[in-house]
């Protein structure tokens, strides 16, 4: 009973934060309105937003209506440089004119996951950048090869956190820094990932800003593991 009592807390969580996270979209939508509202390419923006909260709402309804069974993947190829240029364009009318974001997308081999599931780690990570930052910044979004891994870094120069938070608390449930945190994202994030066969790490300096890397096995390095 007490397990299925902090599974349900968990999945509690789970729902909760992604909850969180739309209403994010949604008012970050809302506040850049009032300045862009009258661009053609801020109204491209907003109606996808619009669509992409609305597909959240209805996976999350899904998960209620059955949450003994675990949300279905779809894990297919895709080239990771270009799905990310794609997403973050798609996220541009829920990014604050405070923040500015560069992109240094490099070569990568094709990584098997679902692209939906990988889009949402992004999501997060921005995200997280963004709550970081307490005023004007930066969010750097990289990727490149590095030995048999796609890598996709994310780099804020927000608030940073403690080595000892990193090592003790970042990835596990309800630890959070925010004062409205809910201590699940970064979590739920490593699971997407090491679902994969991947990797989330972190690395920070309070007062700097914090560096979010993913790496994913590629197809090929998965092909020579498994001639070996």
């Amino acid at each position: 009973e007490f397990r299925e009592l902090q599974a349900l807390s968990l999945l509690s969580a789970f729902i909760a934060h992604d909850l969180k996270n739309a209403v994010s979209m949604l008012s970050m939508l809302a506040e850049n309105a009032k300045r862009h509202m009258a661009k053609p390419e801020f109204q491209v923006d907003a109606v996808r937003t619009l669509g992409e909260v609305t597909a959240k709402m209805r996976t999350l309804l899904a998960v209620l209506g059955s949450p003994g069974g675990p949300a279905g993947t779809q894990a297919q190829p895709i080239a990771v440089a270009q799905s990310v240029e794609g997403w973050i364009r798609g996220m541009s009318a829920q990014v604050p004119s405070r923040i500015h974001i560069e992109t240094r997308m490099g070569w990568t081999g094709e990584v098997r996951v679902d692209p939906d599931q990988l889009r949402s780690v992004l999501h997060n990570l921005v995200l997280n950048s963004i709550e970081a930052i307490p005023a004007e910044g930066t969010i750097l979004l990289e990727t490149f090869q590095e030995n048999s891994c796609a890598v996709l870094a994310v780099t804020d120069t927000g608030r940073g956190m403690m080595p000892e938070f990193i090592q003790r608390k970042l990835f596990r449930p309800f630890q959070t820094t925010k004062p409205r945190g809910l201590g699940v994202g970064l979590y739920q994030c490593r699971h997407i990932v090491q679902a994969f066969g991947g990797t989330l790490t972190a690395e920070s300096q309070e007062g700097k800003g914090t560096r979010m890397v993913v790496k994913l096995p590629t197809e090929a390095g998965n092909a020579q593991s498994a001639e070996r």
